[in-house]
């Protein structure tokens, strides 16, 4: 069993989804890796992130997940994801094992560090640690193309969307309203236990 997300490195919902995953799977003990897709949404919105709405989607978010998003910025909040979405990509011919690591670094050094993972140097000292280099623009383009027509294929709506080998489904752990610009989010709970089930079992 494998669990594919699409998503955005810039996509807090993507983040705090993930990270919620990650620490269920670590109470359950079972061995279920995430294969982390991009899902540019720089592309599909045909403009960057705006910092101001991620800065109250975090704002929201940080009801059901206090303890994430301790050293998020506006001021340096990057303008493209799209050479951090490829180098994950490049960290998984490495190993599960690698792309996650890379996939969750790059994350939290954006939402946990104020780090501008736009910024060339920022991203290869990620990579550097890791034995990686960041893709040139060319070929980061073609990765992210080539995962963009992959989620496309599978029907993929938003960031985060989940696909396993038993179904799929655009961001299953939270339910999101807005209002007048301020979010609201809780847990779904009945979305998250068949999820959850469908990831990782009943057990």
């Amino acid at each position: 069993m494998m669990l594919t997300v699409f998503g955005d490195v810039l996509c807090p919902f993507t983040y705090a989804g993930l990270e919620m995953l990650r620490d269920e799977r670590a109470e359950r003990g079972v061995d279920v890796p995430f294969r982390m897709r991009a899902w540019p949404l720089e592309w599909i919105n045909g403009r960057p992130l705006d910092p101001g709405l991620v800065e109250a989607e975090v704002a929201g978010l940080r009801s059901v997940v206090p303890d994430l998003f301790t050293g998020f910025r506006r001021d340096t909040f990057a303008s493209t994801s799209i050479a951090a979405l490829a180098l994950v990509d490049a960290a998984y011919e490495r190993g599960d094992d690698v792309g996650e690591a890379i996939g969750f670094e790059v994350r939290e050094a954006v939402f946990e560090a104020g780090v501008d993972i736009g910024d060339p140097g920022a991203l290869a000292a990620i990579a550097t640690r890791h034995g990686l280099a960041v893709p040139p623009t060319d070929e980061a383009e073609r990765r992210v193309h080539a995962d963009h027509d992959r989620g496309t294929a599978l029907g993929v709506v938003g960031s985060p969307h989940f696909v396993t080998e038993h179904g799929s489904w655009f961001c299953p752990l939270l339910h999101i309203s807005e209002a007048d610009g301020t979010f609201t989010v809780r847990i779904d709970e009945p979305a998250r236990a068949a999820f959850l089930a469908a990831v990782f079992g009943d057990g």
